[in-house]
Formats: structure tokens, C-alpha cells, sequence
């Protein structure tokens, strides 16, 4: 049997906590697990002997077995060079929202996107992190926004995606969005 549980979020490292336990209870013979958090304190003790295989979000940790991963790195360059060639040579301001500070690939996805736009006209202007809730990702970018007008293109989560095309609606000159991956919401607004 696979029973599936959702933290609710990142840094949701006590629920997860519970949820080991709680899986240990039910006689759990592995854990599939998608880490809120880049660290878990005592997880070789929490879990013992139980096998741990993490799904996307990485932890360097000895109790993980293995690994279903994203190539984060490449996350952040494929979108970053793309928009390098849609620019032909052209200065782009780019607002880059990644998603949570400390938590799933943000960072190697910032660094990628970096890494694909250096020696180029497309300049990140700001990088705005938060938790990949729509509101969260919505109230980030309208700070950002107030704070630089001259942004051209957000760039970054799905959910960041999904609230600039929203908040582009409401300015005199449209947002271009590029999306680090496809989701649903993203697939509608196009």
C-alpha cells in the first residue's frame, strides 16, 4: 500500500517530523520523501533502519538511499537562455523569483539562470524569494514591481508565473513571463 502525505508546505520540518512517525506506525517498509526543508535534523535516528528515497527536493544526508531528482541547475539556464536569444542582443530587465529561500532547487535555479545570461544584455534586477504560495508569489511581485518599474520579464516558479500573468493584466504595458516549468495553471494562461 502507498499512503501519501503533504506537509503543507516549506519549512514544515515538525509535520514531517510527525509524518515519519506516523508512517513507522502503520509499518511503512520505505520513505518516498519530498523534503520541506535542505536539512533534517536526526533523520538517520528518527528513521532507523527504514530505507529513505527523496523526490526532488535534495537533502545531503547518509540515511538517503536514493534519489528521484530534477536537474535544478538546468531549470534555471534552459529559461535564462532562451530569453537571451529572444532578446537578439537587446537589454532585458528581468525580476527572477525562484521560489522559497532554502528550500527545493531556488538557489541552483538562480544560478543557472545566471550562469546562461552572463556576458549578455539580460540583466536580473532583483530576486525576489518566497514560499510557492500564490498569494506569497502575488504580494512579491507587486512589491517588487513598485520597487522597479523598469522591470521587463519575471522569470521563475510556476507560481510566480501564474501571478505575474495575473498582475501583468493590470499594467499599462504587459509582463512577458517565462515559466521554469510547466504546470496546469501556467498551461491555461498561455
Amino acid at each position: 500500500d502507498l499512503k501519501v502525505l503533504e506537509a503543507g508546505g516549506y519549512s514544515q520540518l515538525a509535520t514531517q517530523q510527525a509524518q515519519i512517525d506516523q508512517c513507522k506506525q502503520w509499518g511503512a517498509e520505505a520513505i518516498l520523501l519530498g523534503s520541506s526543508t535542505t536539512s533534517f535534523p536526526d533523520l538517520q535516528k528518527q528513521v532507523a533502519s527504514l530505507p529513505v528515497i527523496e523526490l526532488v527536493n535534495a537533502l545531503d544526508d547518509p540515511q538517503v538511499k536514493s534519489r528521484v531528482g530534477v536537474p535544478w541547475f538546468q531549470m534555471g539556464y534552459q529559461p535564462g537562455r532562451y530569453l537571451v536569444q529572444w532578446a537578439h542582443g537587446k537589454p532585458l530587465n528581468v525580476l527572477l523569483m525562484p521560489g522559497p529561500d532554502n528550500a527545493g532547487g531556488s538557489k541552483e535555479m538562480a544560478e543557472g539562470f545566471r550562469a546562461a545570461i552572463a556576458g549578455s544584455p539580460v540583466r536580473i534586477v532583483d530576486i525576489a524569494l518566497g514560499d510557492n504560495d500564490i498569494e506569497i508569489q502575488r504580494n512579491l511581485l507587486q512589491e517588487m514591481l513598485e520597487r522597479h518599474p523598469e522591470i521587463d520579464v519575471v522569470a521563475g516558479t510556476a507560481i510566480a508565473a501564474e501571478a505575474a500573468m495575473g498582475e501583468g493584466r493590470n499594467l499599462k504595458t504587459p509582463l512577458t513571463v517565462v515559466s521554469f516549468y510547466l504546470s496546469h495553471q501556467v498551461y491555461r494562461g498561455l
